[in-house]
């Protein structure tokens, strides 16, 4: 005899407050969750490569010297 498994869906709802923010890198007023930094990808990534830059074009270099 096999015992039968019930299965239950189970559903929530996450709120998380959101909270005025400024964009370091465009200066534009949005609302985000706390860990929130950037208004958008575009912006995410242009501070990523102000911080990373040299490395990224040392990176790309390296690529393409002839050896």
């Amino acid at each position: 005899m096999s015992e039968q498994v019930k299965e239950v869906v189970v559903s929530f709802t996450r709120k998380i407050p959101l909270v005025e923010h400024t964009c370091p890198v465009c200066r534009t007023a949005f609302k985000g969750a706390n860990i929130k930094v950037y208004c958008s990808e575009t912006c995410r990534k242009a501070a990523a490569w102000d911080r990373n830059g040299d490395k990224y074009n040392a990176g790309r270099k390296k690529g393409t010297e002839s050896k």
